[in-house]
């Protein structure tokens, strides 16, 4: 119940739902929903369309947190998955070295018309962070953060 969470590094991939946040090297992330300014404006009363860039829907955002709590850039997530690194991906992060080039990755997932959202850690250097919902049992070598500590679980069994 503390304020800013306490975060695990996720070994394989893991469900992640709209509010939840995650950390990527400095990068504080969190999955919304799209509300209604996020999507496209309907036509007028004579029928016409906003005029734009054609792009392709996007089924959720993505905010980066900054100090204080207040997103500081938003991304629209569109496709099958989205690639966050340093150099490589999607959503780039040059200016932070505790990101590897392809760091992680968000997939998008339909079965059977329910969606679900996948955080995946592409072999990064320092790990992918989730924070936690409720409780969590660690195990040996197990990572967490707390605040700017990252802790590794010994001596188990």
């Amino acid at each position: 119940g503390s304020r800013n969470g306490v975060y695990v590094r996720i070994l394989s991939p893991q469900p992640v739902y709209p509010g939840d946040h995650f950390l990527l090297g400095h990068q504080l992330m969190r999955l919304d929903n799209l509300g209604p300014e996020d999507r496209e404006q309907p036509a007028d009363h004579d029928q016409v369309r906003m005029f734009g860039t054609p792009v392709d829907p996007a089924w959720g955002k993505l905010s980066c947190i900054g100090v204080g709590g207040q997103p500081s850039d938003v991304h629209y997530l569109r496709g099958g998955q989205t690639t966050f690194g340093r150099e490589n991906g999607d959503v780039l992060f040059p200016n932070d070295n505790f990101l590897s080039r392809r760091h992680a990755r968000l997939r998008m997932e339909m079965r059977q018309g329910a969606m679900s959202v996948v955080l995946e850690d592409m072999a990064s250097a320092n790990g992918t962070y989730l924070r936690l919902r409720g409780n969590a049992v660690l195990g040996e070598n197990d990572m967490f953060r707390v605040g700017d500590q990252l802790f590794r679980v010994r001596g188990i069994g």
